[in-house]
């Protein structure tokens, strides 16, 4: 079943297209889905919102920073304030890639207990 990709919930049988979703992403099926809380799945897509919109704030910092030479100079005064944006736009989006991660394993953590019957 290579060409398919199951559902991460234990003895689950539900699988869905390979070509469908990025290589090395796991899934959970609707029905399992639907066991976890709204409130879980809501904070979950603010998380991947919040991800997408640091993702193109860290290139228009990026492109910022390229496009002045001046800033690429070693400054042994301290960095350009280009520079300083763009490493915290860095340190932004990888704590956002670092909360949406830790969300989507509690959401795995939940649909694998409501299957099991312990949630």
């Amino acid at each position: 079943m290579p060409d398919r990709l199951p559902c991460i919930v234990p003895f689950c049988r539900r699988t869905v297209p390979a070509d469908r979703t990025p290589a090395g992403w796991e899934i959970i099926c609707a029905a399992h889905w639907r066991a976890v809380p709204t409130a879980l799945k809501a904070a979950r897509r603010r998380a991947k919102a919040t991800v997408r919109r640091l993702a193109a704030e860290d290139e228009a910092a990026r492109l910022r920073f390229l496009a002045c030479p001046e800033a690429q100079v070693f400054r042994p005064d301290g960095m350009h304030p280009l520079e300083a944006a763009r490493l915290h736009a860095v340190h932004r989006l990888v704590s956002a890639e670092n909360r949406n991660a830790r969300l989507w394993r509690i959401c795995k953590r939940r649909a694998t207990e409501a299957a099991g019957g312990i949630g």
